[in-house]
């Protein structure tokens, strides 16, 4: 019985921690990353519902120069000095969201939305595969994300806009 008790004890302060710290956190965006079988899916929820999904190029659209394994067909824009809110979660199995060159490797668990706040200060692009093995196509859930000035990000935003949301909404790099 008293273990139990020191246990209740340790438990009530730890989630009063966890609880106030993750409502403290800062951001300006949120998407929605969702691990699928062999690709993933993005949601823009807060600018105008803007979702893609984001599959590895086939080999006959590579162009010169293009790596074969990590190029994709859609990549995620954000804007520089803008905190964003990274909500990732999956639709089968295990998944790991993960970005080398940012230090950032997330888990997409079961049953949990796992949050990651981001800030990118240089404009650039950057890639990255899923890092959990998740079956037989798992070599080819590969990962692009690109940062932009804002007033370029904003431009996109609207570009994605005019063209009614379609399934494939961006390709190559992003004003140059």
């Amino acid at each position: 019985m008293f273990p139990t008790i020191i246990l209740v004890l340790i438990a009530i302060p730890s989630m009063s921690s966890l609880y106030y710290t993750e409502n403290e956190l800062q951001y300006n965006i949120s998407i929605g990353i969702t691990g699928n079988s062999w690709y993933w899916s993005y949601y823009y929820s807060d600018i105008m519902s803007l979702s893609f999904d984001m599959y590895i190029k086939n080999r006959n659209r590579l162009s010169l120069g293009e790596f074969r394994k990590l190029e994709v067909d859609n990549v995620i824009v954000l804007p520089t000095l803008t905190p964003v809110r990274l909500l990732i979660s999956r639709a089968d199995v295990i998944h790991s969201w993960s970005i080398p060159q940012l230090y950032i490797k997330v888990d997409a668990n079961p049953g949990y939305v796992t949050i990651c706040i981001m800030e990118r200060y240089i404009p650039n692009v950057y890639t990255g595969v899923c890092s959990e093995i998740c079956g037989s196509g798992h070599s080819i859930m590969s990962i692009a994300l690109e940062t932009t000035s804002i007033n370029q990000f904003v431009e996109w935003i609207l570009l994605q806009h005019n063209d009614n949301n379609q399934s494939e909404v961006y390709n190559g790099k992003c004003f140059g």
